[in-house]
């Protein structure tokens, strides 16, 4: 799993604060058919609401599914198509930390539990 990991210190009392980051990547399909731009900016705007509800670290990115088939996200293609080949998938998608969580537009409450799924999941296994 990967998770973006900050460490900052404070100076004045010499305490260590771990900030453990949530990666959310949205795979867009606008690329292909602009018409799905509408999907994209609705679901990144609840996204990034969604993250200052719940006060969840957070790192959000968008993939054009046009570039998933190379380089680097060829791990996240995979995880795709493996959900298209059994006709579970559609355009955009949501991933947390790597796993496939959403295809199409989910609710704020979706999302907001999602989140806070994750940020638990990595809470525990951080003691």
């Amino acid at each position: 799993m990967s998770k973006c990991i900050h460490v900052y210190t404070n100076k004045h009392i010499n305490n260590l604060i771990l900030i453990v980051m949530i990666k959310v990547v949205i795979i867009s399909g606008a690329c292909c058919s602009p018409n799905m731009t509408a999907f994209d900016e609705q679901i990144h705007k609840a996204i990034n609401k969604a993250i200052a509800e719940t006060e969840i670290q957070a790192e959000v990115s968008v993939i054009p599914v046009s570039t998933l088939f190379r380089g680097p996200n060829s791990k996240i293609a995979s995880k795709l198509m493996e959900s298209y080949n059994k006709g579970l998938a559609s355009l955009p998608a949501i991933l947390i930390n790597e796993e496939v969580v959403f295809f199409g537009v989910p609710t704020m409450l979706e999302i907001k539990q999602a989140l806070l799924k994750f940020s638990q999941t990595i809470s525990e296994k951080e003691k």
